[in-house]
């Protein structure tokens, strides 16, 4: 978290993009989340939505998220699904 406020507090933002490896493998990713909106500003993440089940969605929802991309590693689940 300490990343994040340096980050907030070092540049004047439009909205924030949280990317990784997976985003969502943070246990504190929705209060991330909640620190940047706090600030007043959006979030954009990217995923390959593995993780995003109904709980995950449902607080995304009540936060201001821009958009979260869905990235796909392979065209059917047997190559796709391996990688996330």
């Amino acid at each position: 978290m300490a990343r994040v406020r340096r980050v907030l507090d070092a540049w004047e933002l439009e909205r924030v993009t949280l990317t990784g490896g997976e985003p969502f493998i943070r246990e504190d990713i929705l209060t991330i989340i909640g620190h940047i909106n706090a600030r007043g500003l959006p979030v954009a993440i990217i995923s390959n939505g593995g993780l995003i089940d109904e709980r995950i969605a449902a607080a995304l929802a009540a936060r201001r998220v821009a958009f979260v991309q869905v990235t796909f590693t392979g065209p059917e689940a047997a190559t796709h699904d391996p990688l996330c």
